[in-house]
């Protein structure tokens, strides 16, 4: 056993002798006791899995860790061939960060490295637009969806206006679809920009809320402290009838489980009651 090439250890800044472990091609995201971490990093050494062993068949099956250096090339070669051959290939998908800047502290961040005010700058958002309407035209793409990521996109909304401006403008002309969405935390959702922004191509925001009032706030505060819980839900509900689709995301471990849809509801309901517990609209 290794550890994968994809998998990423950095320090949980909020729990001490805690890490952070993620895999980037999983997606597979835990966060482990130091001493889980060395033995991780250890490997193949097995000597130091003696109080661990139960988490060797977890750590396998959510590719933190493989088999050899072989087998993590092979699972890497088959997801990006699974990529290349989908059946919505005539759809170009992106993702475009507009800046590593973030106001939260999350005390699972996997990107505390890299967080600084860093933000595109229009001559880079010109670069970009070109660089997508050529590979759309090589490639002959019928759609292209942008999702903007970061950091917090809210804190750097330039870019994805005058990139969205753009590609609608472009997109129209050439007879191809255009939408874009957004990975945010909902602490800066502005009902004015939405509004500016749906008839530019607009679909969809997802938002992550790990719980209740009480889980969330502690493991999403605001950057030197404070909750943030109250107003993303203030935002969500002033965005709530306009044509944007809303996906609520969540990060749960043993600490927060039972505040995600609430410990009682979930007890007292179906499996079938609960599948839109995380979809808004």
């Amino acid at each position: 056993m290794k550890k994968s090439q994809c998998t990423i250890i950095v320090p949980n800044h909020v729990q001490q002798d805690e890490y952070i472990v993620y895999n980037t091609r999983t997606q597979a995201l835990m966060s482990v006791p130091g001493e889980l971490k060395n033995a991780i990093e250890a490997l193949p050494s097995l000597d130091a899995f003696t109080e661990h062993g139960d988490v060797l068949d977890q750590l396998y099956k959510n590719g933190i860790i493989v088999k050899d250096d072989a087998e993590d090339a092979q699972l890497l070669r088959d997801y990006l061939q699974q990529l290349e051959t989908r059946s919505d290939i005539m759809s170009f998908e992106v993702t475009v960060l507009t800046t590593f800047q973030c106001n939260f502290a999350c005390a699972y961040c996997f990107e505390q490295g890299s967080k600084d005010n860093t933000r595109m700058t229009a001559e880079t958002v010109r670069d970009l637009f070109v660089w997508l309407k050529n590979e759309t035209i090589l490639h002959n793409y019928e759609h292209i969806h942008i999702t903007f990521y970061g950091g917090e996109p809210l804190l750097n909304t330039e870019p994805l206006f005058a990139l969205s401006r753009m590609l609608h403008e472009w997109t129209k002309k050439h007879g191809i679809t255009f939408t874009f969405g957004m990975i945010t935390n909902g602490y800066c959702i502005d009902p004015a920009a939405i509004d500016a922004w749906v008839p530019l191509g607009l679909s969809e925001l997802r938002i992550t809320i790990d719980g209740d009032q009480a889980s969330h706030d502690t493991r999403r505060p605001l950057i030197g402290g404070g909750p943030s819980f109250a107003t993303i839900i203030k935002n969500m509900k002033a965005i709530i009838d306009k044509p944007v689709k809303v996906s609520i995301s969540g990060n749960y471990d043993r600490d927060n489980v039972e505040a995600i849809g609430g410990a009682k509801r979930q007890r007292g309901q179906s499996r079938e009651e609960n599948k839109g517990a995380h979809h808004v609209k």
